[in-house]
């Protein structure tokens, strides 16, 4: 009789599970995110016109969504293989899962605050800034000079002409061109309900006061957006209505002479 080699009451040792490497992927993408969103924030502002930094970011923020797909498909392969790593697995799933979480949030609150931005501009027209309601019932053109303003005012028979010019005009928004010559002339109107709005070429100011009234000042005046017009030079129209501008010379500035590229 042979031997047994097994002493009794000393069980096999049972052969150690393999770990999912899907599972083990999962957990080590979600945890790199973090690592490397820190990294490519260091880099990212200052070269933004970098195409590889650009092409790095996009792929930085794919990670929790592989980590997360992978920590699943990893949890429903390993109990058919017999596979271990279970707890990698979960964790993959629950840290992908928060910073996907925090990702929505930021990506709902930037479209917020955009949406709040571009919701200014109803119907995308310029008499329509305000209200589209409120009818139109005077423009003026008014330039600064040393001793204050000087004023041209539009007939009242060319009202509707002019209405129809600012209705055809196509606006984009556009970088801050108004600092250059904030408040130094541009085309007023005034409305029905006693407010006004007034536009330089490249910003649009609602107005509690005309700027011909003696007491303006420049808390009346409130900034409302940068826009230009896109489907034609604003004041090479406006020249059409105001003779003034064309003596003014180069001190009216076209979006194409001072904008930049």
């Amino acid at each position: 009789m042979k031997e047994n080699n097994v002493e009794e009451g000393c069980p096999m040792s049972e052969p150690k599970k393999k770990y999912s490497k899907l599972c083990i992927a999962g957990f080590i993408i979600s945890v790199l995110f973090p690592v490397l969103m820190l990294f490519i924030n260091s880099r990212f502002f200052p070269s933004l016109g970098n195409t590889f930094t650009l092409i790095s970011l996009v792929v930085i923020l794919l990670l929790p969504f592989i980590g997360l797909i992978l920590s699943i498909v990893g949890l429903v392969t390993m109990r058919k293989k017999g596979l271990a790593g279970k707890g990698f697995g979960i964790a993959g799933i629950v840290l992908s899962g928060v910073f996907l979480l925090i990702l929505a949030a930021i990506s709902s609150f930037i479209y917020l605050i955009i949406a709040g931005l571009t919701s200014q501009k109803p119907d995308g027209k310029l008499p329509n800034y305000h209200d589209s309601a409120d009818k139109l019932v005077s423009v003026q053109y008014y330039y600064r000079e040393p001793s204050g303003y000087r004023f041209e005012k539009l007939d009242k028979d060319r009202l509707d002409e002019f209405a129809d010019d600012l209705e055809s005009m196509e606006l984009e928004n556009g970088g801050i061109m108004y600092d250059y010559w904030r408040g130094d002339f541009g085309i007023e109107m005034e409305f029905e309900s006693g407010t006004y709005l007034s536009y330089d070429g490249s910003a649009v100011e609602v107005l509690q006061k005309s700027r011909s009234d003696k007491d303006f000042s420049k808390t009346d005046a409130k900034q409302d957006d940068h826009v230009y017009v896109t489907n034609y030079d604003f004041w090479e129209v406006m020249k059409g209505y105001f003779p003034s501008i064309e003596k003014n010379g180069d001190n009216v500035f076209s979006r194409s002479s001072r904008h930049p590229d």
